[in-house]
């Protein structure tokens, strides 16, 4: 069947428009992206070379984790930590201390200790915080954890890991989010909660492991990229330790990320 022409305008018009909807749509949940890596691999012959791997991945690769125990920075300074602080940041990382809350089961002052042994110790740029709560009746711990960093540091970041959906009162208490920590397969089927496109997406940061092989892997990025994620990092590698390593994909992961900047 043949329409009349002002039929044919109007359906091209609104086509044309749609088209336009979806891609502004798209294109502003998130604009750039970059990696942002947990380095938990150590400062061994082996570990060296995969920091040296990431410092050779800027500017795609903007963020780094430095775990050093599995609760902080430790009991005294490592000067081979210290040297790859100082070659990882000179290189154009991001690099940021893990320290464990314990989902507020840590005692506050022992989690202070360790934001200041991190930033005495090793000058990172931030604190990664992890086994964060994520409901807004325990704000106030995480809060007080982040006014104690911006004290000692008003410019360094402060990124909290719930590893899942978040009440928004937590962008208060935040410079990043980790919203979602887990298996390809649960990735897959998650969403966020909605009230993350109103933030900027480089607030938004997502960890996805098991992701088996390249295919897998590009579709996680894509996903990341719809769902507001400025920060993604995935990976093959599976429990017990996901970032042990990087992943064997990994030339690939980083022309999937900057292809999207």
């Amino acid at each position: 069947m043949r329409y009349p022409l002002w039929v044919r305008v109007v359906g091209a018009w609104i086509a044309v428009s749609l088209t336009i909807v979806t891609d502004t749509a798209e294109a502003s949940a998130c604009p750039a992206q970059r990696l942002a890596v947990p380095a938990y691999w150590g400062t061994d012959a082996a570990g060296t070379t995969l920091w040296s791997r990431l410092g050779n991945a800027t500017p795609t690769v903007g963020t780094a984790i430095v775990g050093i125990t599995a609760s902080g920075p430790g009991p005294v300074p490592l000067p081979e930590v210290r040297r790859v602080v100082r070659r990882a940041r000179s290189a154009g990382v991001t690099l940021l201390s893990y320290v464990d809350t314990g989902y507020t089961g840590r005692d506050p002052a022992e989690v202070m200790a360790d934001i200041s042994n991190a930033f005495r110790w090793y000058g990172t740029d931030g604190i990664f915080l992890d086994q964060v709560s994520n409901t807004c009746d325990e704000l106030g711990y995480y809060q007080a954890l982040h006014d104690y960093v911006k004290n000692l540091n008003p410019n360094a970041l402060v990124v909290l890991n719930p590893g899942t959906n978040t009440d928004e009162c937590y962008v208060r208490a935040a410079d990043i989010l980790l919203t979602f920590e887990g298996r390809y397969q649960d990735y897959v089927r998650w969403s966020p909660t909605g009230w993350e496109y109103g933030y900027p997406a480089k607030r938004f940061w997502h960890l996805v492991f098991d992701a088996s092989d390249a295919k897998q892997m590009r579709d996680a990025v894509t996903k990341s990229r719809r769902r507001h994620a400025g920060q993604v990092y995935v990976t093959d590698h599976g429990m017990p330790n996901p970032w042990e390593a990087l992943p064997t994909y990994w030339r690939a992961e980083r022309g999937a990320v900057a292809v999207g900047r």
